[in-house]
């Protein structure tokens, strides 16, 4: 079948894992490269429609002058360069977070490793918390407590069944769990550190208070996947796995054991399309992870790095519930009560933010500095109106 033999093709590749995610960057700074280029001939074509339209006025007019005052900020805002020392610390750190989580997949099981990275949110908080200084409501602590701890039983429950259900492969599941090492533990710890230090430079480069710019969602994105290049393609060339990758893309049916007889040129003809769909199959990928990634860091600026990582931890988690649900499996108590513990974390986080007591005060302080905003706007108009007289 197509899929056996698309199988077969990646194997005799080989491991192909940094060249997959140089291939993934490479096409990330595309995309968000168009759309910065983009996005700046729009906004040079409204420059110019604005500076039409107020030339016909007389020049000492009060709104020609507010438009010339906002263009001089823009353009001022636009000079001044972007901190790219931490840009490159959060490529780094993104970098050292995904290698460690693969290193480690040598020394534990794969269910330890989807059970630590299950609880992402916390270390993120704990390390926000220690060199961001942030101050958590009681509600937001416990939120992530819910949502990690739900995710946890909801994986647990699952390799337990697994392993029911497989009764012949119950020994060899015992034997992959007591490989888990304490090396590769601590492969998966640094793993979470690292990523708990992504967030926080994430949010480091939205602070305005510093003599650098604010980068936009695009311009992060295109920044860090750049740098993650220059560190994952030496690693790649290094392993081997780019010159995997090569062969799997490139390949023309040249390697590897061919059938004899008359059955060759079908066997070519079938092996031909394996790999164009596999090559369809990989653009798709990619197109679609930088779809994604515009909607992260999108996500990052609007809102904080640890929104980022609730969404998409409890992206990873609805993914496994659809897949379970799916394929028919029933689901158990245990699994049921983690997906309200999941569900009830996530509404209790959405609640802290509106109605905590940060959330009020907040709200009370902008409404009473909106009213005076507009009491003074007033004034002011009034002054003006008097003067003319």
């Amino acid at each position: 079948s197509k899929s056996s033999s698309n199988s077969k093709i990646i194997q005799r590749a080989g491991n192909t894992t940094t060249f997959m995610l140089v291939l993934s960057c490479m096409t990330n700074v595309i995309v968000a490269y168009g759309w910065i280029r983009l996005e700046r001939l729009l906004v040079h074509k409204q420059k110019k429609k604005k500076k039409s339209k107020t030339a016909g006025n007389d020049g000492k007019s009060e709104k020609f002058c507010n438009i010339n005052n906002s263009t001089k900020d823009l353009e001022c805002n636009h000079e001044t360069s972007l901190n790219h020392a931490l840009l490159f610390t959060s490529a780094f750190c993104f970098f050292s977070a995904m290698t460690l989580s693969n290193e480690s997949l040598s020394h534990v099981s794969y269910p330890t490793a989807v059970l630590a990275k299950s609880s992402k949110l916390i270390p993120t908080m704990i390390i926000g918390f220690i060199y961001e200084k942030k101050s958590f409501l009681i509600q937001e602590w416990m939120s992530a407590f819910l949502i990690t701890c739900g995710i946890i039983i909801f994986n647990l429950s699952r390799i337990k069944n697994n392993n029911n259900d497989s009764g012949s492969n119950h020994i060899e599941t015992e034997k992959e769990e007591e490989e888990d090492s304490t090396y590769g533990l601590f492969l998966l710890v640094l793993s979470l550190g690292f990523d708990g230090l992504l967030s926080t430079c994430q949010g480091g480069l939205k602070r305005k208070e510093t003599s650098f710019r604010c980068p936009t969602a695009l311009e992060t994105m295109l920044w860090i996947n750049a740098y993650a290049i220059v560190l994952l393609l030496p690693l790649s060339i290094y392993s081997g796995q780019f010159s995997n990758g090569i062969y799997l893309v490139m390949n023309h049916t040249n390697g590897g054991s061919t059938p004899t007889g008359t059955v060759t040129s079908t066997y070519h003809d079938e092996e031909e399309d394996s790999i164009s769909s596999i090559r369809n199959t990989i653009a798709l990928l990619n197109l679609t992870a930088a779809i994604g990634q515009i909607f992260i860091f999108f996500t990052i600026q609007l809102f904080s790095p640890l929104m980022c990582t609730t969404i998409t931890t409890t992206r990873k988690f609805l993914t496994i519930l659809l897949s379970v649900w799916k394929f028919g499996h029933k689901f158990t108590f245990q699994q049921w009560s983690s997906i309200f513990m999941v569900f009830g974390g996530l509404y209790l986080g959405i609640v802290s933010k509106f109605v905590g007591s940060d959330g009020i005060t907040k709200s009370i302080s902008s409404s009473i500095d909106t009213k005076n905003s507009s009491n003074s706007g007033s004034i002011s108009v009034i002054a003006r109106k008097e003067k003319i007289k």
